[in-house]
């Protein structure tokens, strides 16, 4: 009531973008080899960006797993990436650049 009164908002004043959904960027992402073992089998656009509860990532922070990795991710995202020698956001950036470079070309 005093909030109304004095005119402040009611709502938060920082609202975060809703994460990016993107089925076709999603289909293109599984289109690829997983990144860990290179297998084409049970490819899967797993998010790896930040997340809340009942919410997934922006679709733009999926990379090419195979089911098997994409489970043993959600293990423990730090001890995945130093067990296989990769840098998360370096391979999201290569494959949002590639995307990027698609999208100017059609």
């Amino acid at each position: 009531m005093i909030r109304k009164l004095m005119g402040v908002a009611s709502r938060a004043v920082y609202q975060q973008a809703p994460p990016v959904r993107d089925e076709a960027y999603r289909r293109w992402i599984r289109s690829f080899p997983c990144v860990v073992c290179g297998t084409r089998h049970r490819i899967e656009a797993a998010h790896t960006g930040p997340h809340g509860i009942g919410q997934k990532a922006s679709d733009l922070s999926c990379i090419p797993l195979c089911a098997d990795q994409h489970a043993e991710m959600h293990q423990g995202v730090q001890d995945f990436q130093e067990r296989h020698g990769i840098d998360i956001p370096d391979v999201v950036a290569m494959f949002n650049a590639l995307w990027n470079e698609r999208k100017k070309a059609a």
